[in-house]
């Protein structure tokens, strides 16, 4: 067992790392779902990633086959998913044509190494030849770059999420996607061209390192996040609105109808209940370059960035569809931006006015008295 003391040896501090992220997960694993599944799975990935490297050294040395084939396969399928998972924890665009196309260069990567077990294929990927010594030596077609290629790809779409973010003001989750992804690529790099003799593996405690820092800069998010609608809180609101002031294009204003109704005859919870579904159906609509905040209990603003008028239209007819599908009510107010309301500040104002306005309409058409509620 001379190889599993090596193991745990060259990957302690990747071993370290994934018990301080699983246990803080786990612990806070309904905080955020989404990013915690996909840490989770990156970190067993990435332990498998090292295992297999450990088993793939340990059966070229004693000149096995079929075992330094498999865990070599391994290790050129996993690679491209590690990159792809960190590409959905960073990606809002989940109903997007390219997502659901997303999956298909790991499929591709998947089946040209599947070849490797098929007599007479091998050769036009990767395969091990024994040499005089008993050992085994490396042999492959360009063919095994299809690895590299994809995961190439999925880097390309991580940076371009980056970027989308900087632009749109959200300098602190684009630097931390930027650098995370940057981390891993120099690791690439190192392995690839300054590995001489095969003994540096730096990617998957690289990887391991840049969940954590992920990890960490979503939990420092939530903190600025409203527990019951998942929008930020009006505190980072102010925080944002220098830095949004060029790239805002639109702002979306939100206000719940009776919600003081609910919570005077059905209580607080069904008042709660209320907020909770009308932000759910917001947070799900809204695109990529808009970004909701809480003010205060029922009123929520969406600041919309670079976006032509029509979509934001579209998105507000949407979201009012799907309200209407519920038992609560919203009213709505947007304002474009042009040279009369070249500011939030001013943005703010024209769509609260509509705001109001479609309250008005809704209090009228429904025949309640506006005072009760």
């Amino acid at each position: 067992m001379e190889w599993l003391n090596y193991y745990f040896v060259q990957n302690f501090i990747l071993l370290c790392i994934f018990v301080v992220v699983i246990v803080n997960l786990l612990q806070n694993f309904s905080v955020d779902k989404k990013t915690n599944m996909y840490s989770i799975i990156v970190m067993a990935i990435t332990l498998l990633l090292s295992l297999s490297i450990t088993i793939e050294n340990y059966g070229k040395s004693v000149g096995n086959i079929p075992l330094t084939t498999i865990f070599s396969v391994f290790g050129y399928v996993a690679r491209p998913v590690v990159v792809y998972l960190f590409v959905m924890m960073s990606y809002k665009g989940n109903n997007t044509l390219l997502f659901k196309l997303s999956f298909i260069p790991l499929i591709i990567n998947l089946f040209v190494f599947l070849l490797c077990f098929i007599p007479g294929a091998k050769e036009y990927v990767v395969y091990f030849e024994l040499c005089d010594d008993g050992t085994l030596a490396f042999n492959g077609s360009p063919l095994r770059f299809t690895s590299h290629i994809v995961a190439l790809l999925y880097f390309i779409w991580w940076l371009y999420i980056s970027v989308t973010q900087i632009r749109a003001k959200h300098i602190s989750q684009g630097i931390t996607i930027m650098l995370c992804s940057m981390f891993v690529v120099l690791s690439v790099v190192i392995e690839t061209f300054l590995n001489d003799n095969g003994d540096i593996y730096l990617l998957n405690s690289t990887i391991g390192l840049s969940v954590l820092t992920y990890y960490l800069y979503v939990y420092i998010e939530k903190t600025q996040t409203d527990a019951l609608t998942g929008l930020y809180k009006r505190e980072k609101f102010y925080r944002d609105l220098p830095k949004m002031q060029k790239t805002v294009t639109a702002v979306i204003q939100f206000d719940g109808n009776g919600l003081k109704y609910l919570n005077d005859h059905f209580g607080h919870l069904e008042g709660d209940k209320a907020i909770a579904t009308i932000t759910k159906i917001i947070n799900s609509i809204a695109g990529k370059n808009m970004y909701g905040y809480r003010l205060g209990g029922d009123e929520f603003t969406v600041i919309v960035n670079d976006t032509k008028e029509e979509d934001v239209i579209k998105t507000i007819d949407v979201i009012r569809k799907e309200i209407s599908k519920t038992k609560y009510s919203c009213s709505i107010g947007y304002a474009y931006k042009n040279s009369e309301t070249a500011t939030i500040e001013a943005l703010m104002k024209v769509a609260e006015n509509n705001m109001y306005l479609d309250k008005k309409a809704y209090y009228e058409n429904s025949e309640i008295d506006r005072r009760s509620v």
